[in-house]
């Protein structure tokens, strides 16, 4: 029964790691002396997958769900000092650390920021280029809840998701903990201009980048392509606004702001 009962819960709300839903995931190069803290539905796989290339055999990357033959994981078990996150989290992240140690499980999916400074050491984290994407908040939704529908519960309807508890704040990975406007790595990029700004920072870390990420990983969920804005009635769009509230004020999103025809490009 319980087993029956798992397989429901998965099902309706997708595989659960330590409270996020898989398939973000870390990648440290210490070839190239940089930090990418991938967060949820902002082409993060593309970018993961463009940048594998470059890593060299002691870089970190971790598992991908569902893996993809060219992203390659490597070097991220072992062993770690837990102090510096329990310290930014106090005794709320003592149980996942403990978790973390007995598994070996010094990287994983959706590690969070402030766990990885802790993790890699103050040396690493200082002198290392940190950063992250993230997506105006409406536009996010609806690209998550394609997914959802199509990998997990292909029943779930637009409302229902919308009601639930299950959405895609991407903050936690990249702010310190109980401080929601403390950005803790070096760059926020903004999805909407994800190319432009992508082309920053490689040139900054001397990877070579073509202007375009050329790769196009897991871009068959959002079946409909409607503009987001056609998605939402009002209550809505306020309810999208009260559970994002703290990125739609940190970066300053409004409704309507990133919406444009679809291009080739970054995939959902």
């Amino acid at each position: 029964m319980e087993t029956v009962s798992l397989w429901r819960s998965w099902r309706r709300r997708g595989p659960v790691l330590f409270g996020e839903v898989s398939g973000s995931k870390v990648i440290i190069s210490h070839r190239h002396r940089f930090i990418f803290v991938k967060t949820v539905k902002t082409a993060g796989t593309s970018i993961e997958a463009y940048l594998n290339p470059f890593l060299g055999p002691d870089d970190v990357a971790t598992p991908v769900y569902p893996p993809l033959e060219r992203l390659e994981p490597r070097n991220y078990r072992g062993l770690f000092n837990p102090v510096a996150e329990v310290a930014a989290r106090g005794l709320r992240a003592v149980p996942s650390a403990a978790r973390d140690l007995a598994r070996r499980k010094r990287f994983y999916n959706h590690l969070p920021a402030f766990k990885i400074r802790g993790r890699v050491g103050a040396a690493v984290w200082n002198r290392y280029f940190k950063f992250a994407v993230e997506r105006n908040p409406w536009d996010k939704t609806v690209s998550y809840y394609s997914m959802r529908r199509e990998r997990w519960d292909h029943s779930l309807t637009w409302t229902e998701f919308l009601d639930g508890d299950r959405h895609c704040r991407n903050l936690i990975h990249y702010v310190e903990p109980r401080q929601p406007s403390t950005v803790i790595v070096d760059r926020v990029l903004r999805f909407e201009h994800l190319d432009e700004e992508l082309s920053e920072v490689m040139a900054h870390l001397g990877i070579p980048f073509p202007g375009a990420l050329g790769v196009r990983a897991k871009s068959d969920y959002r079946r409909d392509r409607r503009p987001y804005p056609d998605w939402y009635d009002e209550e809505q769009r306020r309810r999208v606004g009260e559970l994002f509230a703290d990125e739609i004020r940190l970066h300053q999103y409004t409704f309507d702001e990133s919406w444009q025809p679809p291009l080739a490009g970054p995939s959902d």
